[in-house]
């Protein structure tokens, strides 16, 4: 151990030194465990020691030098004497000390290592103890900024849920302010000591290293907040009389904040480690951050939907628009029975006028200057066409566009396009705004519950010298209208969600002479247009010819079946049943229902067979040589027609349709039945794994403005094919309501 005996005076100095310091009580074993934990951070301690590389120096040599100072004469002699002692061993040993100096990195080695040693016993664990001191204040800061944040955030969320959005940005706002302040005080750490923080193996210290990230994450989602609550507030509740268009410009200017707050939102988030967080917080985050872009594009979308509405409202050019009733009690292709229609008028924002003619569609009769031949179905009842009898084809757009010609052509003005409402929508928001008083006019009282019977008898009254029975849809539209305006705050929300199933469920459908209006509206689907697939499609159409308003008591059940053959051909069996419920001479209903179906397929079936078809047996009054021929019929015209039963074959709509009569008493059931063969086979995927899959798939179209109707699909496979995934999961061959577009989904493979 010889090799050690020249530091043994650095050795004691230390030992010294550190008994002094104890013994002056300047550390508490606080400063021990300190030190020790430090051991374990060299990174943070090679930071700190060179940040205040100066200032430990000059600590250094003023305790050394007080050190020296306080020893006694005694002492001092003493220490003397050894130290000639020890230059006398030096003397003895110049060769062994030669040979040491002449090693430049020994030599530079014994102060270096003392040095840091002394750093490591004195300097370093008084560092750590203030940073962890520090941190502790910093995090009861944070903490107390955050508590108060989320008291904040939790009392905006209940103001807004009570739809109170003023004290909900409110509240927002200060939860943001309060996000603000815990920022600022992280805004004092090292970047350097955070970048640390993230890689040691502590979590409490990994959670305060993502800490500006989450305080930056909650200042952006609270200010988010408060902007949609504004937003909110201008939407549903400080309208004091401001037209539809100044509302939503309200809506608009906080929405573009918000947005802006929600893109500044994502990539914060992205930054965050989520490991680092509480476990019991961690799911709620990557919730959060993957919803984060929907909520984006969902809130651009329509920021840019309120553009257009605005467009649609006449904000800069004044908008006419064609509003008619279609009554589907009495079916038609697109919803029902066009009896009465009203004439809209938009300028910047507000109606400007609502007219609706006290004889309805029929007012159109006498002013029509072009003679045309009618739908060959429709000579049943009348061989001339009329406004009335133009929504003869499922797509909307194409009737649209037919009802906009016939009113142009029975003198009436150019519109911009052609909106639609069955009974449904105007029962829905009855029970929203409740009874309307029109007693005055009409000598009723019309609420949700008497609505369609009672405007239905007064419409079909005739007509005498004071009143048009029909003025009624005009006057209850007015009415209703002007219930809307004066509406609770807490109920447009409800009116919102009206709307909006309406035009999910075809109650609701538009048409708009703008196309860019009308291209987003096709985006949301509700243009009511035939829809294009790859796969199977179904959509079957009833168009009540003479049946009265029987359709009310009609309940439909369809049945879909698509059979596969060994070699992947498919062949579908379509039942449709129809139950007349209404007892025979029952007002409006209890007649027999006359009914031409059109059933829309894949272009190319291939009829098989059909039965349950029933035409009318009555003579069918034939239309003039003289009058024009539509060109829009010109498929039906020159249809196929199926030689056992009469069926029409023809194509329209880049769909294949059979066609043909259906009659149904009050108190019987009709049911027809279809077999054909698809133009194509399984389709195979592209599938990369070894086993061959195919897919199958079914879109099923409800016609617009039905409601009692059911569908059900079932697929049957041979033995060499078997079904590895389907949609829905559950039991295919159930039946759902047909109150939307339904789809089926089939993931095949063979065996």
């Amino acid at each position: 151990m010889k090799i050690f005996q020249p530091y043994r005076f650095h050795y004691r100095l230390l030992l010294s030194l550190l008994r002094f310091l104890i013994a002056l009580g300047r550390f508490e074993w606080r400063l021990l465990r300190s030190f020790l934990l430090i051991l374990a951070w060299p990174f943070l301690t090679l930071y700190r020691l060179v940040f205040n590389f100066k200032t430990l120096i000059a600590a250094l040599s003023y305790d050394l030098g007080s050190f020296v100072q306080k020893l006694g004469a005694r002492r001092k002699d003493k220490l003397l004497t050894k130290l000639a002692h020890k230059v006398e061993v030096r003397r003895a040993r110049q060769n062994y000390w030669q040979t040491l100096a002449a090693s430049p990195r020994q030599t530079l080695l014994k102060p270096a290592f003392t040095f840091a040693v002394l750093v490591l016993l004195i300097v370093i664990p008084i560092k750590f103890y203030d940073t962890l001191r520090f941190f502790k204040q910093l995090e009861l800061r944070i903490t107390n900024f955050a508590e108060a944040a989320v008291g904040q955030i939790n009392q905006g969320k209940k103001a807004a849920l009570a739809t109170d959005f003023s004290s909900a940005s409110h509240n927002f706002s200060k939860a943001s302010e309060d996000f603000v302040s815990a920022g600022q005080a992280l805004s004092g750490v090292d970047g350097l000591l955070m970048q640390l923080l993230k890689i040691v193996p502590n979590n409490k210290l990994k959670l305060a290293a993502n800490g500006p990230k989450l305080v930056l994450a909650g200042q952006l989602g609270s200010a988010l907040a408060s902007d949609l609550s504004e937003a909110a507030s201008a939407l549903l509740t400080d309208h004091d009389h401001k037209n539809i268009s100044q509302v939503l410009t309200a809506f608009s200017v906080p929405g573009e904040r918000a947005l802006t707050k929600l893109e500044q939102l994502q990539p914060v988030l992205a930054e965050i480690d989520s490991e680092a967080l509480p476990s019991e917080y961690q799911a709620a985050f990557l919730a959060l951050e993957a919803k984060s872009e929907l909520m984006s594009s969902s809130l651009r979308e329509l920021l840019h939907l309120t553009e257009q509405l605005q467009i649609f409202l006449g904000r800069d050019i004044d908008k006419r628009y064609l509003l008619v009733f279609q009554n589907n009690t009495e079916a038609r292709a697109t919803g029902g029975f066009m009896g009465s229609f009203a004439i809209v008028d938009f300028k910047q924002g507000q109606i400007k006028k609502l007219q609706s003619p006290g004889g309805g569609t029929y007012d159109t009769e006498g002013g029509l200057r072009r003679l045309v031949t009618a739908p060959e179905p429709m000579w049943l009842v009348n061989p001339l066409w009329h406004m009335w009898d133009a929504n003869w084809w499922p797509d909307w757009r194409t009737s649209a566009q037919k009802v906009m010609w016939f009113y142009e052509k029975s003198d009436g003005s150019t519109v911009d396009g052609v909106i639609s409402l069955t009974p449904n929508v105007v029962i829905n928001l009855l029970k929203i705004t409740g009874p309307l008083d029109m007693t005055a006019e009409h000598g009723v009282i019309i609420t949700a519950d008497n609505f369609l019977d009672t405007v239905q008898a007064i419409a079909e009254q005739k007509p005498d010298v004071t009143r048009e029975p029909k003025q009624i849809i005009g006057d209850m539209l007015s009415a209703l209208m002007e219930r809307l305006g004066s509406l609770e705050h807490q109920d447009y929300l409800e009116i919102v969600k009206i709307l909006e199933s309406s035009l999910n469920q075809k109650d609701i459908l538009l048409y708009l002479t703008d196309e860019q209006l009308q291209s987003k509206i096709s985006d949301l689907g509700w243009d009511g247009r035939l829809k294009e697939t790859s796969g199977d499609y179904l959509s079957v159409i009833n168009t009540n010819i003479a049946g009265g308003k029987s359709d009310k008591k009609i309940v439909q059940t369809i049945t879909h079946e698509a059979n596969v053959s060994a070699d992947g051909s498919i062949f579908n069996t379509v039942t449709i049943l129809r139950d007349h419920q209404a007892i025979k001479r029952e007002a409006f209903s209890g007649v027999r229902n006359v009914n031409w179906i059109r059933v829309y397929v894949p272009l190319g079936s291939r009829l098989i067979s059909s039965s349950g078809w029933l035409a009318p047996d009555v003579a069918i009054e034939q239309p003039d040589p003289a009058w024009d021929l539509d060109s829009d019929l010109a498929n039906e015209a020159s249809a196929d027609r199926d030689p056992l039963t009469n069926t029409l074959i023809y194509r329209e709509q880049n769909k294949t349709v059979f066609a043909n009569w259906s009659m149904v008493d009050p108190g019987q059931m009709a049911v027809i039945k279809l077999v054909y063969k698809l133009p194509f086979k399984l389709i195979p995927t592209d599938s990369q794994e070894q086993e061959s899959l195919y897919k199958y798939t079914l879109l099923v179209q409800k016609q617009a403005g039905a409601h009692n109707s059911e569908i059900s699909s079932n697929l049957l496979l041979p033995a060499k094919f078997k079904a590895a995934w389907q949609y829905p999961e559950q039991n295919t061959a159930s039946f759902y309501q047909q109150d939307i577009d339904r789809s089926w989904a089939y993931l095949i493979s063979s065996k």
